[in-house]
């Protein structure tokens, strides 16, 4: 018998912004765990739509263009979460027009990664499944 709760996955929406170095952009939130810029998908929403609203609002950065087709999907196991614990994420590649970035309650700060200096930060357990898949 397969437990519902087992087979459920929250899905949210991620920002793949990568600078001419190919290194990708983290935010770091207000419990100082690094991650992409994201949102959960609200029901019947459009995943293209929801990073739009969202990055302008969460983070006051201007969009130059998103794709419209995924780049990644990335599925990953939460231990600590209580309510959330298995977690699917669609990534879209994004291209801001700058980066005048404003501090929000979900991002208190932005950063560049790649490969060497990520394991110098604590992150959420879907930039280590992602970092496993990027070329």
């Amino acid at each position: 018998m397969i437990n519902i709760e087992d087979s459920w996955y929250r899905i949210s929406i991620k920002a793949l912004i990568l600078n001419e170095k190919w290194e990708f952009l983290l935010c770091k939130e207000n419990s100082w765990i690094w991650d992409f810029p994201w949102w959960w998908l609200d029901h019947f929403e459009n995943p293209v739509d929801c990073l739009k609203r969202e990055l302008k609002e969460e983070m006051w950065l201007e969009i130059e263009k998103i794709e419209n087709k995924p780049e990644y999907f990335i599925t990953a196991y939460k231990e600590k979460s209580k309510t959330r614990p298995y977690i699917a994420n669609i990534f879209y590649k994004v291209k801001l027009k700058n980066l005048n970035f404003k501090e929000s309650d979900e991002c208190i700060e932005i950063w560049f990664f790649n490969k060497d200096n990520i394991k110098d930060i604590k992150t959420i357990e879907n930039v280590t499944q992602f970092f496993k898949q990027f070329n």
